[in-house]
């Protein structure tokens, strides 16, 4: 038998779950749209960097497209049922981590990607000179995707699962930040 907290934090955790997957298609949307803005920007770039720039969007690009392939289950059993193992052992990791606090396949995209995004606007191989719009949009965009990355990983009610805990170095990670809810006072 469960006593009242655990059966709070059991429902609690349960109503998160349920509803993680729309929040996450609408953040895998929106880092897309910030992606998507980002190879806009390209059209303002020197013609002698473009192959670069490109390179450097590519692998963000393949993390966002993952990470919303991750949140389409039809999309999701094709992949594990179609000819290309590769693609099998992919659709099997993204669904193994799906409701779990570990890192996958897209947010090790996305998290280097964007690393690699951000080193076109400043760093050893920036992009110069650029108009100054294009600098600062390109800014704005590469820390909304990142503040929406970090915001739903740190939202994720896979951290707060009563069953399973994440690993020591991920759980370790989230000490500093708050649960979304106290599970323990909510209901």
């Amino acid at each position: 038998m469960l006593s009242d907290s655990s059966l709070r934090t059991r429902v609690v955790y349960d109503i998160a779950v349920r509803y993680a997957t729309p929040l996450w298609r609408i953040g895998a949307a929106f880092r897309g749209t910030c992606v998507a803005g980002l190879w806009i920007l390209l059209a303002w770039f020197p013609a002698r960097s473009l192959p670069q720039a490109a390179a450097q969007l590519l692998m963000v690009s393949a993390g966002v497209t993952t990470a919303w392939i991750q949140t389409q289950p039809d999309t999701l059993d094709r992949l594990a049922s179609g000819r290309i193992a590769a693609l099998r052992r992919a659709a099997g990791h993204l669904r193994a981590a799906h409701g779990r606090a570990t890192a996958d396949l897209a947010g090790v995209l996305e998290g280097f990607g964007m690393i690699v995004a951000l080193l076109l606007y400043g760093g050893p191989i920036s992009v110069r000179p650029l108009p100054t719009p294009v600098y600062v949009i390109g800014l704005i965009l590469i820390t909304a995707h990142v503040w929406n990355a970090f915001a739903q990983v740190m939202t994720d009610a896979s951290w707060y699962n009563p069953d399973t805990p994440p690993a020591g170095a991920w759980s370790r990670s989230a000490r500093g930040f708050p649960p979304p809810w106290p599970p323990s006072r909510s209901c």
